[in-house]
């Protein structure tokens, strides 16, 4: 447990919000807001040595993402700065900081999730998705481009294994989807090496009107399953699914990790009924 209020910044009625942290849950990000609701900054506190890495005063930073390795730190502006950058990386061992511009050469990304090490997310000029080295991360690699199908979507790559993010793609109100093009509403896995592979898993049926009703798929650590929420066709009801992500045809079973030592029987997830 750590008291930032003794922080350099922090005050009473502060809070820390949409926090992230490490795989080894030593680091942790976080934006730091006053009693009011207002964003003062951002930070990242590291357990082992209980210190800040990061102390950062932004009023325009909209959300922070700690990378798994607890190494770098993505930040996300609400708009370009005054130096035209709306997306910076901090790498949290040498200080070296990266500021991206979210037009050409840099095309940052809107949100997306974090690897070890890397980022995969959405570039909202080419209608694509890009991944980038956090030690490095101009450059980019593509990984799958939507051409001229713009769907909304959220990236997940919460499974231990970083080789596929699951993308949920949804529109909207009366859209829903239903003009040409693969993936409308629907969960997709999408490899992150840059070879374009990817398998369609499931229809989501949400037929959002807010962002509330929106799927935001994510995948279970083991990579065996995925939650996502729907209010399944249009209802005023929003409820919670689980899905069974069975492995791709000629690749066998694959064997899961032990599960670590429990005292309670194990439960399998349970599908909400939304009737």
């Amino acid at each position: 447990m750590k008291d930032l209020k003794r922080e350099p910044g922090f005050r009473a009625g502060d809070y820390l919000w949409q926090m992230s942290m490490s795989a080894d849950c030593d680091a942790f990000a976080f934006t730091h807001k006053d009693a009011s609701y207002k964003t003062v900054g951002y930070g990242v506190y590291r357990r082992s040595s209980d210190s800040l890495l990061l102390n950062e005063t932004n009023a325009e930073v909209n959300e922070v993402r700690l990378d798994k390795s607890g190494l770098f730190l993505i930040a996300y502006l609400d708009r370009p700065d005054a130096k035209g950058y709306d997306l910076y990386v901090h790498d949290l061992r040498s200080g070296r900081v990266v500021g991206l511009r979210p037009t050409a050469p840099d095309y940052s990304l809107s949100h997306g999730d974090v690897g070890t090490g890397f980022l995969v997310g959405w570039d909202n000029d080419d209608n694509r998705f890009l991944r980038r080295e956090l030690s490095d991360p101009r450059p980019f690699t593509t990984v799958l481009s939507m051409g001229g199908d713009w769907l909304n979507q959220h990236v997940s790559l919460l499974a231990r294994d970083k080789r596929w993010a699951l993308v949920s793609f949804y529109s909207y109100g009366a859209a829903g989807g239903t003009g040409p093009g693969l993936f409308h509403n629907e969960l997709v896995l999408v490899s992150t090496d840059g070879s374009g592979r990817f398998r369609r898993l499931l229809q989501h049926r949400s037929r959002a009107n807010d962002y509330w009703q929106t799927p935001r798929a994510d995948l279970s650590s083991d990579g065996r399953f995925a939650a996502f929420s729907s209010n399944w066709g249009g209802s005023p009801r929003v409820d919670l699914f689980v899905a069974k992500i069975d492995p791709p045809l000629g690749a066998g079973t694959p064997t899961p990790p032990a599960p670590p030592a429990v005292t309670r029987p194990r439960q399998r997830p349970r599908r909400v009924n939304p009737n």
